[in-house]
């Protein structure tokens, strides 16, 4: 959506945002997709052309634009120069195929431990997303989507102060390649693949945002109110590398090697040691399968 089509929407955004100028920004309320599941709550998007990240975005304007508990607010790009992963790890996002968006909404204070199964069940939402249009995706422990272990999809969660005595804000950062070409997943460092390249057909990026946006709000809810055994034996069956040794880093120049047995009900992922020995890993991330001498 560009600006100089939807001047109210620009002079909207420009008082809104003092602290500078933004330009080709557009507001809409996601409610009006017609994939959008009618009972969810309303998500209003603020979309760009081109930004730096959109979870900087969010993070630096969070105050301005959302000031309700049980709002949401998602905020999209076509295109980032500067997109962020998981851990400060910077995002491919230069393909202008694909979705970049982050959720913003109010979190609850008294909940703030629960941001590990957060960043598990948004990944679930994206291999849910993935299944409405016939793919098969598997999840990576513990904020990545592969398909045939490829990764085409990645999630980022982080809690930031708010005005509001009780919550937080509460940014869910997610990428999904969606219609990047064979051409440009060659450029790509690790082996990634995309909706296109798995389907050879363009897919609609609005309607795949819309069944995402119903995923991630179901499951924030579902969550709090039922706690992340709900979703358990879900990660546990989309689990990838499961029976596989693999190599996972601890923290930086720090590593352990283990067989995936799956994730226990509290998200911890769990590695059968040489010795036989069970191991509950919290933080961290599979660097690659020793079985098949592959990096992830």
């Amino acid at each position: 959506m560009d600006s100089m089509r939807w001047p109210f929407l620009s002079s909207y955004c420009k008082s809104v945002f003092k602290k500078k100028p933004l330009f080709l920004v557009a507001f809409l309320l996601l409610s009006a997709f017609h994939s959008l599941n009618a009972e969810e709550l309303p998500i209003e998007r603020i979309h760009f052309q081109e930004i730096h990240s959109t979870q900087t975005f969010a993070k630096e304007h969070a105050q301005e634009f959302l000031n309700t508990p049980g709002k949401w607010v998602v905020v999209t790009a076509d295109r980032q120069t500067n997109g962020l992963g998981h851990q400060g790890r910077k995002w491919e996002s230069s393909s202008n195929g694909n979705l970049y968006a982050t959720f913003v909404t109010l979190y609850p204070k008294h909940r703030e431990k629960e941001l590990f199964h957060i960043i598990q069940v948004s990944a679930l939402s994206v291999a849910k997303t993935l299944q409405d249009f016939h793919l098969k995706p598997g999840v990576k422990w513990v904020n990545d989507v592969f398909v045939r272990e490829k990764k085409i999809s990645g999630c980022l969660c982080e809690i930031i102060p708010s005005p509001f005595e009780d919550y937080y804000y509460l940014l869910i950062g997610i990428g999904i390649n969606a219609n990047m070409t064979p051409e440009e997943l060659g450029c790509v460092s690790t082996p990634a693949t995309s909706m296109y390249a798995e389907t050879l057909k363009t897919v609609d990026k609005e309607v795949v945002l819309s069944a995402l946006s119903g995923y991630v709000q179901q499951a924030l809810n579902t969550l709090l109110e039922e706690g992340f055994s709900y979703f358990h034996k879900d990660i546990n069956r989309l689990l990838v590398f499961k029976e596989k040794l693999v190599e996972v880093e601890l923290k930086p120049n720090s590593t352990v090697q283990g067989r995936v047995v799956g994730i226990d009900e509290d998200g911890a992922l769990l590695l059968e040691m040489p010795q036989q020995e069970i191991w509950k890993i919290y933080t961290g991330r599979i660097l690659r399968v020793i079985d098949e001498e592959s990096k992830i």
